[in-house]
C-alpha cells in the first residue's frame, strides 16, 4: 500500500514538470476556489496529516495547513511532494494493522467526528482520495490543453479491469 501511494505522489511530480504556474494556480473554469493547485494542495494536506498523526496514533484530517504557497506555486508543490515521498519511503517499520484514531468533520455544524481505523485502511483512503482529486485535476488539464501522465486520475481497479479486458 505504501508503494501505491508513492506511485501516485510521483505521478503528480511528473504532471507538474509541464505545468506553468499560471495554469497551476488558475481558477478560470469556475472562478471559485477550485483549480489544479487547490486540488493538489488538498491532496498534499491529507498526506501531511497522515504523516504527522501516525507517530501518536491519531490523525486529524481537519488540521490541514491549506498552504497558499503550495496551491499557487508548482515549485512549492514539487518541494512538498518530494518531502512527502521521502518520508513515506522511510516508513520502514509501519504495521498496516495498527489502530488509529481518526478525527474529521463530516458536516458543517457540531464537533468533528472521532472514529477508529487502521494504518492500512487510511493508506487505502489516501489512494482513493488522491485518485478522486487527480481525476478532477485531469479535467482541468484537458481544459487547458496540458499533457498528463498515463492513467492520471484513473482508479487502480479501473486500470486493472481495462488491462484484463484487453487480454
Amino acid at each position: 500500500m505504501l508503494n501505491d501511494n508513492l506511485e501516485l505522489l510521483r505521478s503528480a511530480l511528473k504532471l507538474l514538470e509541464s505545468i506553468p504556474d499560471s495554469d497551476y494556480a488558475s481558477r478560470q473554469i469556475d472562478g471559485k476556489v477550485s483549480g489544479i493547485g487547490s486540488h493538489l494542495r488538498h491532496v498534499i494536506d491529507h498526506y501531511e496529516c497522515f504523516l504527522l498523526g501516525l507517530p501518536k496514533g491519531e490523525i486529524n484530517f481537519d488540521a490541514r495547513t491549506r498552504s497558499l504557497d503550495i496551491e499557487n506555486s508548482t515549485s512549492a508543490a514539487i518541494g512538498k511532494l518530494k518531502e512527502l515521498i521521502s518520508k513515506i519511503e522511510n516508513l520502514t517499520d509501519l504495521r498496516i494493522n495498527d489502530s488509529l484514531k481518526i478525527i474529521m468533520a463530516s458536516g458543517t455544524e457540531g464537533e468533528s467526528e472521532v472514529t477508529h481505523s487502521s494504518v492500512g485502511r487510511e493508506l487505502q483512503f489516501l489512494v482513493s482520495h488522491t485518485v478522486h482529486h487527480y481525476a478532477i485535476i485531469s479535467i482541468f488539464c484537458h481544459q487547458y490543453g496540458l499533457p498528463q501522465p498515463e492513467n492520471f486520475g484513473v482508479a487502480p481497479s479501473t486500470i486493472k479491469y481495462q488491462t484484463q479486458s484487453e487480454n
